[in-house]
């Protein structure tokens, strides 16, 4: 992600795709928690973010709402019991203090009603187009069919093309990771 902006991991079952989300959105946290600005270094992202995942079928069930309050919510579902205090929405607005939100949303492919799967879709793909918005997504799921994938690349051009995982140690996961162009570039140089 130091080179794009957004990506989608595809990945048959059982691929690990979930943990990568659930490490990185650890490995960016601890960073920091620990007083790094960047994220952990094994898990660039080129840029501060602060990370926050959530399961794309929560996003689904809340469709309805406003952006900012579709995630909130989906947010408070997932953390609920973690949480100390109520999720102040209004972080999610914008950028915090400068640095975007790296939105980790998780199985995509879980989502059994086909109307909420291409709506959700859409409206990740806004996100993903809108200029310098609050949002850079890394988005999993096993692979997908269907015109509705190529609209996360459409509108400037770009191209959803299908990345894969292969089983491997933590040690070489991210060299064995394939990953293409999802949107645009990141403004940031490889």
């Amino acid at each position: 992600m130091d080179v794009h902006e957004h990506l989608m991991l595809l990945g048959g079952a059982g691929m690990g795709k979930s943990t990568v989300t659930l490490r990185v959105a650890a490995a960016i946290a601890g960073a920091w928690l620990n007083g790094g600005d960047e994220g952990d270094r094994t898990y660039s992202v080129g840029s501060p973010v602060l990370p926050l995942r959530v399961s794309a079928g929560r996003l689904a069930a809340r469709l309805e709402r406003p952006a900012v309050r579709m995630l909130e919510e989906a947010v408070t579902a997932e953390l609920g019991p973690y949480l100390t205090a109520e999720f102040p929405a209004h972080l999610l607005e914008g950028p915090v203090r400068g640095v975007r939100w790296l939105l980790l949303v998780d199985a995509v492919d879980e989502i059994a009603d086909p109307e909420r799967w291409a709506r959700l879709l859409n409206v990740l793909a806004s996100w993903a187009l809108a200029p310098r918005g609050p949002y850079r997504l890394l988005v999993t799921s096993r692979p997908l069919d269907g015109p509705e994938l190529s609209s996360l690349g459409a509108g400037r051009g770009g191209q959803v093309r299908a990345p894969g995982v292969r089983p491997c140690g933590a040690g070489t996961f991210r060299r064995q990771l394939v990953h293409r162009r999802w949107g645009r570039r990141s403004t940031r140089s490889a």
